[in-house]
């Protein structure tokens, strides 16, 4: 981060997921072509309960529905699908309905994206990321590339970031470990 940059807590935080969170790779049903998997970091789950901590609201928003909407509502995690009968709907769309709906200013909510899917939202929020390996225009239109690939612990990544460039303090291991009350994931 150059000095040139002046960041302040983030109000919300919306992550696509798939190329962001994922690496973009999708395990296929060999009998029916059907989606069945998807590799996450774990990690990064424990970065989504410390943003709970630190009440940063957040999303994930995606154009696919077949895996990431049950891995959200088992960890707990707001999802929003940006199809509508099967065709994309720009993501800038739902981030303004919701921060109208919250009564978020886009200033001060950011979005970490990686594709072309992602420009609406990249450019309608206060302050964006892009991975690392994103195509060329996606860097050259957010604000931060991250110094990572696609599913590389990016929600982590973000963690770190906020608690070192704004001053945070990370919560305690057993303010996070509560977070996992309100998730039905089993382990």
């Amino acid at each position: 981060m150059t000095n040139t940059i002046k960041l302040k807590k983030p109000i919300c935080i919306f992550f696509d997921v798939d190329g962001v969170l994922t690496n973009g790779s999708k395990f296929y049903s060999s009998s029916n072509g059907d989606v069945i998997g998807k590799a996450f970091n774990d990690i990064d789950f424990t970065a989504f309960k410390i943003l709970k901590c630190l009440k940063i609201d957040f999303y994930w928003i995606s154009g696919d529905n077949t895996v990431n909407s049950q891995i959200a509502k088992k960890r707990n995690i707001k999802f929003i699908y940006t199809r509508e009968n099967n065709r994309p709907m720009r993501k800038d769309y739902f981030i303004k309905k919701i921060c109208s709906e919250k009564n978020y200013n886009l200033n001060d909510v950011w979005f970490i994206g990686d594709d072309f899917f992602d420009l609406s939202a990249i450019n309608s929020t206060g302050f964006s990321f892009c991975v690392e390996n994103s195509f060329d225009e996606i860097k050259k239109q957010s604000n931060y590339v991250i110094p990572r690939k696609s599913g590389d612990y990016i929600a982590a990544w973000l963690v770190d970031f906020l608690i070192t460039n704004l001053e945070l303090v990370y919560p305690s291991e057993d303010d996070i470990a509560k977070q996992e009350l309100t998730e039905i994931q089993e382990y």
